[in-house]
């Protein structure tokens, strides 16, 4: 299968047509492109491009708790490609990952979820 080049727009298509995925296309910046829902939670999906390629992003915000300093050192030492910025009252965990072609998008970004999901773990049960 030949690798096709994907702008913002055929990536909002290949991501609607995943039928595993619940995603609603919504432009609101010049980055985010909609949101998935998972398990009602709702997931910021961002397209960024540089000079080096596209990626996507998972973006999802967290509720900050008062051990924020003993989650921080947590999240550093067992997350390995997931990111997160502690804000003023949330957590913005992350994942990014390169577009790499259509028929890796749906695993890409069922590993991206996963990802922003044992790094909310971590948020939610450490001590």
């Amino acid at each position: 299968m030949e690798m096709m080049e994907m702008d913002k727009r055929l990536c909002i298509e290949c991501i609607k047509a995943i039928e595993r995925i619940k995603f609603s296309e919504s432009i609101e910046d010049e980055n985010t492109i909609g949101y998935i829902n998972d398990n009602n939670r709702h997931i910021k999906v961002l397209y960024l491009e540089d000079n080096i390629g596209k990626y996507i992003a998972l973006a999802f915000a967290a509720v900050k708790k008062d051990n924020i300093q003993s989650v921080s050192k947590e999240l550093s030492r067992r997350i390995i490609n997931g990111r997160f910025e502690v804000c003023e009252d949330v957590v913005i965990l992350s994942s990014i990952f390169p577009i790499l072609d259509t028929q890796f998008l749906y695993k890409q970004i069922e590993h991206a979820l996963l990802e922003i999901w044992d790094m909310n773990n971590i948020i939610e049960n450490a001590p």
